[in-house]
């Protein structure tokens, strides 16, 4: 087990179940939130004390936190003291965490102090099933941390903070009952709305924000199976400003309520323009943005290419009109031509004279029109003669002449 930090609190710790290693005569032990420390203790006022050669941490602190106590503290393996923080003692002086070294009689994983008056004291919060935080900062572990919670448990802890909003991160994770969900919650506006759970499947790596400075965080177990053990660690942080407008672009923030610590702020540029940095995402860092947003620059583009292609596309709609006129007229001619040579009915009449040609019903193989047929004019009788004829109707249809019977009569009159 590898261990690093300060001899006050070694937090950045491989967690495993045994607390503590030997390796070449050496020993670590990994201390969290809730372990004040190791103290020199002598004869406390308003303390309780019980002795059991099965002890360990979370036996404890529970016989303390159950008699209302605030503090437990382990001597010699097998010693437990109860006592308040306001409580007066003949000696209170604190020893290097080394001191505190035996090992608990019901876990020798666990230290329990060290010998005679030296005492290793915790928070009787540590291991609470529920409670209240109001810190800026702290954790809170599951139900007899460090050691493993069994049985159904249905847990319930608040957090209510100064600053604007919560942030959490799981710094321990052993969940493997198959129905033991954590949900958080925020308490917004007087209404509770959930926003995350996590169970033995979810990534217990991706952090929790809240919008608001209240948050509730509840243990469901349901079927008591499999050993667990948890540790949330909470955080306060501020909002940050709004991140301003950009010119000729959009700033972008994707959350549910902005500007909270681990939000991104983004710009998007209008068409025309692009950003004069590749650095183009900010983020919310407890009250700060790390950085600022990029500007919006006008693209330059080469202004002979421009002219080409604007004298190109006004050519080619040219181009593209004319073609569609003379489409257009051809068009119209051979509708034009249809109709005449196909409905058309012409006559042609002599008033002058009593000689009548008529014409109906002339279609031609070619669908051009007939030849107009000239008068012969030396046959024209003369006034006391009346020439009366009838001619013969002409009807072409489908290319072939039928002619009909031609009769002619005239009368001469003296």
């Amino acid at each position: 087990m590898q261990c690093e930090g300060s001899e006050d609190k070694l937090q950045d710790c491989d967690f495993e179940v045994d607390l503590s290693c030997h390796c070449n005569q050496a020993k670590a032990t990994c201390n969290y939130d809730g372990y004040d420390g190791c103290y020199e203790v002598v004869n406390c006022e308003l303390s309780e004390e019980f002795v059991n050669d099965k002890m360990t941490i979370q036996l404890c602190l529970e016989y303390c936190r159950n008699n209302d106590f605030m503090l437990g503290m382990l001597q010699s393996g097998d010693r437990c003291i109860c006592r308040d923080k306001d409580a007066k003692c003949d000696s209170w002086q604190r020893k290097e965490n080394t001191r505190c070294y035996v090992p608990c009689g019901g876990d020798e994983s666990q230290a329990c102090g060290g010998n005679s008056i030296i005492a290793g004291v915790y928070n009787v919060q540590m291991g609470a099933c529920g409670g209240h935080f109001t810190e800026d900062g702290g954790t809170i572990y599951s139900p007899g941390f460090p050691g493993f919670y069994t049985g159904n448990n249905h847990c319930t802890w608040a957090v209510g903070l100064v600053k604007d909003h919560v942030g959490l991160d799981f710094t321990i994770s052993k969940i493997s009952g198959d129905n033991d969900i954590i949900v958080f919650a925020e308490i917004l506006d007087g209404s509770a709305r959930i926003i995350d759970q996590r169970n033995k499947t979810w990534n217990p790596e991706q952090s929790i924000y809240s919008c608001s400075n209240e948050v509730m965080i509840g243990l469901q177990r349901k079927d008591g199976q499999g050993n667990s053990i948890f540790a949330i660690a909470y955080k306060g942080f501020s909002r940050c400003d709004d991140p301003g407008d950009v010119e000729h672009g959009e700033v972008i923030t994707e959350s549910v309520c902005p500007y909270r610590s681990g939000d991104y702020a983004r710009v998007a540029c209008r068409m025309g323009y692009a950003k004069n940095t590749t650095n183009t995402t900010i983020e919310c860092e407890d009250g700060t943005w790390n950085g600022s947003l990029p500007e919006c620059i006008k693209v330059a583009f080469d202004e002979e290419p421009e002219e080409k292609v604007s004298v190109g596309l006004i050519t080619t709609i040219v181009v593209i009109v004319a073609v569609c006129i003379a489409v257009a007229a051809i068009g119209f001619m051979q509708v034009c031509k249809k109709h005449w040579t196909s409905d058309n009915k012409w006559d042609t009449a002599e008033h002058s004279t009593q000689t009548t040609i008529r014409y109906s019903s002339v279609n031609t193989e070619d669908g051009s029109r007939p030849a107009e047929p000239r008068p012969d004019l030396s046959q024209v009788p003369t006034s006391e003669t009346a020439v009366a004829t009838d001619t013969k109707n002409v009807d072409v249809e489908g290319g072939h002449q039928q002619a009909g019977q031609e009769k002619s009569q005239t009368v001469l009159q003296k």
